[in-house]
Order: structure tokens, then C-alpha cells, then sequence
């Protein structure tokens, strides 16, 4: 039996993964209208698609459940009044098994009905995710992004096909999310790092490390996987067989298999007879521990041909996978996002509320035209809640930066006045001591005036001196010359009387006693 629901081809493998999701605990649905609200909170609308399920599901949903505990119905609340499904009571629908909604009592998959305990739950997740990661998730937690992880945590609850495709454009969420859920339910989450070197041998490397990790280890992992990392349609051909068998054949080589089954044959080997651990068994029972730890987890944006023709090639993407839409942010959400980015923006309230509603208003005119470009040249142009969030960015750095501006400007006047009022101190202060300097300047100046004249009279008298100098001058530099002249004969002179003088020195020094003593006495005779 098949069926349609909008977008997709419903098939007995959908309507099986759906009661899955509404039945994790027996306990939680006690009525029809109970199993009316948990069905809706699987993000199927309140259109066509709930009246379209509820046809085949109705007429035959009482009979098959009337004798167990999953389905105990109960006429007489199905035709009450408060059991007509409307979108206000769907609004708030949220199930899962990550709130304690009382302290004593465990943590069960139920209906959240206190909301305010849900928001907080998801911001101390949130908190441990940001101070255990590098990479900081910046959030503001609101119904829109709560519904969307609840359904992603409770897709990572199934022991089998707990495989996720989250559509919706860039921008939606559909990372944060997920990393949110697959912190909240312990899971490791393995994404991989694609950059210009990336290769098919790369991308073949970490499917080994990713299936070797679900299928050795006792925790679970998911992988995390967008449609900007698919640089290959290979990449998907492969995820295609992970997702219908567990496996990927001709991944492993020969010596990779072998240190598989070993691996394999030491975690069975107290638990199963020795005959039975042939190979075929341990690599049978390693796939199957993949099937139950790994969670595969698909990002893909609906723009464009190649989301389709891709879905059509990979057919395991849609029917191995639980669909989750990423639509366009309501109104509640834009509200709670610019609120928190304009938390520390220093501006009153009332200009606060203007400034969302304003930024709402350019928000949805945007889609509005871009709906309107789309009907007159049939050319899609796609608004995302990441754009609305850059323009309060920009709104934020351009009010900081102008704010900025002013301050600077402002303190430049506000020095330059304080200079002027410093340098008026200062004028008034001159002019204070000029005041009373008055008369001492005037004393100063007839003193002055006084010392002029004595001045005056001494310079005349310095003249009459100045003259005679000059005159003594004068007859001092014409001695002086004749000094010089005399000096000039005397040096002539000296020169010519120095060899003279060697001579009788150099005479004087061949002289002996003999010689002086005989003319002395010759001397002596003579004078007698």
C-alpha cells in the first residue's frame, strides 16, 4: 500500500519508522487523541498529510491495538472537546525523554509539559556542549530550534534506520541541532573535514574510521554529512549502501578484514561457542553493530536540480532516513533572536522593539519579493534566517562604530574646550598680575627713563675716550713696527755672529791644561 503525502511516496517502511518514533514507551499512549498529538509532533502538518495518514491509520488503528497497552482507546475522550487537534495545541507539542520534569522520578520518553523546564534543559546542554567543544555554538534556544532537536534526538532513539535527512536551505539550523541532539542523547559525532586535497582515498579513509569505531566500540557515533562536503556523487553511491546494508563491500582490504574478525572474535569470545566464531558469523555480527551504533545523519538544501536527481540516483537517502524539514523561521523565533543579539546594545526599550519590528518587517518583505521575483522571472532567490542575523550584525557593528565616532568627535571638543577654559584661566591670570604690576612698571620706567639720560652722558664722555684710544693706538702699532725692525738687524746680526761663536767653542774644546797654564804665564810676563 502506497500513498501520497506532498513531496514524497509513502510506503509500509515509512508507516512502520513512524509508529517506531510515536511508540518508545508503551505507557505514553493511553488514548487515541494521545497517539493524535504524538503524531503531530513528528513534524507532519495539520493539512493534507495528517488527513491523508489518518484515513489509513483510523479505520484500523483500534482494532489492532485494542487488546495491548500501546493503544488502550477510549471513546469517550476521543469525543470530548479538548481533543480536537488544532494548530494552538500542536504549537507546544514536545516529546522526549531528556527532561526530569519532577525530582525524584526517572527520565522517560513522555510529553514535556512545562515548557519553561524544557528551555532551561536545552540551555544547560547547550552550556556543557559550548565549554566542552572548541568550537562555540551561539544560540538562542526557542520553540522552532527545541522542535527541531527533539525530533532529531528522538530519530537517534531507534535501534534501526536511526538515519536523519534534514532538508532546508543554509542557515536554517540544521547543524546546530544536530550537534545539540547528539550531545543530549552522548553521541559522538564524526563529520569530516573537506578542503581542496580532499580526495575519494580520503574520503574511502574515513568511512573505514567511521565504520570501524560504530562496529568495534560499545558507544554510538553519527555522521554528520551536508551537501557543500559531497564533492563526489561517489560519496553518495557509498552512503547509499551504508544505509540499505551497513556495509560497504571492497572497503576493507584483506588484512583490514582479518584484524576485524580478530577484533570481533575477542569481544564474542565468552559469549559464543568457539565453533560458531567462523569469519563469515564475526564480520556477519561486526555489520550488525554498525547497523545498531551508527547514526548517519544528511544535510541537504532543496535548491536546484541536483537535489532531486540525487534523491532519485540514492533512493536509500529517503527510505532509510526519518525526513525533518527546515523551514522558514516564525516570528517567535526572529522575535527571541534579535532580542538576544540587542541584549547589550545600550538603547532604551521602546527604540529596542522598534528596531526588531523593523528588522522583521525588512526580514519578511524580503521573502514577499523574493516570491514575487520568483512569479515574474521565475528565478529563485532564497532569504535565509542567517541573512536576517547579519543584518543585526550589521546593525549592531554600524550603531558601535558610529557611537564610536561621536565618542571620539566629542572628546576632541570636550579637550579642545577644556584647553580654551585653561588657556582663559591663564589669560585672566596674566592680565591679574599685569594689573598689579602697574605701578611698579611705571616706577620702572622713570627710573628707566632716568638711567637713559646717565646713559646718554656717559656715551659721550666713552667717545671722547673711544678717540683717544684710537689716537694712542695708532702710535703703539708705529712703534711697534720699528720694534720690529730693530728685531730683524738684531736677528741679522746673531746670525752672523753664531758661526763665530761655534768656531771658538769648538776651539775651546781642543784645549788643554798645558795650553791655558803657558798663557797665563805669557800674560803674566807681559803685564809685568
Amino acid at each position: 500500500m502506497n500513498f501520497w503525502m506532498e513531496e514524497f511516496l509513502f510506503n509500509f517502511q515509512k508507516c512502520r519508522r513512524i509508529v517506531l518514533e510515536i511508540s518508545f514507551d508503551k505507557n505514553v499512549i493511553q488514548s487515541s487523541h494521545d497517539f493524535d498529538l504524538n503524531f503531530c509532533d513528528l513534524d507532519l502538518k495539520l493539512t493534507k498529510q495528517h488527513d491523508a495518514i489518518e484515513k489509513v491509520f483510523k479505520s484500523t488503528l483500534e482494532d489492532v491495538f485494542k487488546e495491548t497497552q500501546i493503544l488502550n482507546v477510549s471513546r469517550k475522550q476521543s469525543t470530548q472537546k479538548d481533543n480536537t487537534l488544532s494548530e494552538s495545541l500542536t504549537a507546544n507539542l514536545y516529546f522526549g525523554d531528556f527532561v526530569q520534569e519532577e525530582a525524584e522520578s526517572e527520565k522517560s520518553y513522555n510529553e514535556i509539559k512545562k515548557l519553561d523546564m524544557l528551555r532551561f534543559t536545552i540551555e544547560e546542554y547547550l552550556n556543557e556542549y559550548n565549554q566542552a567543544s572548541k568550537v562555540k555554538m551561539d544560540l538562542v534556544v526557542f520553540n522552532y530550534l527545541i522542535q527541531h532537536i527533539s525530533r532529531v534526538n528522538r530519530i537517534l532513539k531507534l535501534e534501526s534506520n536511526g538515519h536523519a535527512l534534514l532538508i532546508g536551505v543554509g542557515g536554517t539550523g540544521r547543524s546546530s541541532a544536530t550537534k545539540l541532539a547528539c550531545h543530549m542523547s552522548k553521541i559522538e559525532i564524526f563529520q569530516i573535514d573537506v578542503s581542496n586535497k580532499y580526495s575519494q582515498s580520503t574520503w574511502k579513509n574515513d568511512l573505514k574510521t567511521l565504520l570501524r569505531r560504530a562496529g568495534e566500540s560499545k558507544s554510538k557515533i553519527a555522521f554528520f554529512l551536508l551537501d557543500t562536503q559531497i564533492k563526489d556523487e561517489a560519496f553518495l553511491e557509498d552512503l547509499n549502501m551504508i544505509l540499505n546494508s551497513g556495509d560497504l563491500p571492497s572497503l576493507f582490504e584483506q588484512d583490514e578484514k582479518l584484524d576485524i574478525i580478530e577484533t570481533m572474535r575477542s569481544m564474542y569470545l565468552n559469549k559464543t561457542e568457539s565453533s560458531n566464531l567462523t569469519p563469515t558469523y564475526l564480520y556477519s555480527k561486526f555489520v550488525e553493530r554498525i547497523k545498531a551504533n551508527l547514526h548517519i545523519i544528511v544535510a541537504f538544501s532543496p535548491i536546484g536540480q541536483n537535489f532531486r536527481n540525487q534523491l532519485r540516483m540514492f533512493p536509500a537517502i529517503i527510505n532509510c532516513c526519518s525526513i525533518d524539514w527546515f523551514s522558514e523561521w516564525p516570528d517567535e523565533a526572529l522575535d527571541l533572536v534579535a532580542n538576544k543579539y540587542l541584549e547589550e546594545v545600550d538603547i532604551s526599550d521602546q527604540v529596542k522593539e522598534q528596531t526588531v519590528n523593523m528588522y522583521k518587517i525588512f526580514h519578511e518583505d524580503s521573502i514577499e519579493l523574493a516570491k514575487q521575483y520568483y512569479e515574474e522571472m521565475l528565478r529563485r532567490v532564497y532569504i535565509i534566517p542567517t541573512s536576517y542575523l547579519e543584518s543585526i550584525k550589521t546593525f549592531k557593528n554600524l550603531l558601535d562604530t558610529k557611537r564610536k565616532d561621536v565618542q571620539t568627535k566629542r572628546e576632541r571638543y570636550v579637550v579642545g574646550l577644556e584647553k580654551l577654559d585653561e588657556a582663559e584661566k591663564q589669560v585672566n591670570m596674566i592680565r591679574k598680575e599685569l594689573t598689579e604690576l602697574q605701578p611698579i612698571m611705571i616706577a620702572k620706567r622713570s627710573e628707566t627713563e632716568e638711567l637713559i639720560k646717565v646713559i646718554e652722558k656717559e656715551a659721550i664722555e666713552v667717545d671722547v675716550i673711544k678717540n683717544h684710544v684710537e689716537a694712542d693706538k695708532e702710535s703703539v702699532n708705529k712703534a711697534t713696527l720699528e720694534a720690529q725692525v730693530i728685531k730683524d738687524e738684531c736677528e741679522g746680526e746673531l746670525q752672523k755672529a753664531l758661526p763665530l761663536l761655534n768656531d771658538a767653542v769648538t776651539a775651546l774644546d781642543t784645549l788643554n791644561p798645558q795650553d791655558i797654564s803657558c798663557k797665563i804665564f805669557e800674560r803674566l810676563l807681559n803685564e809685568s
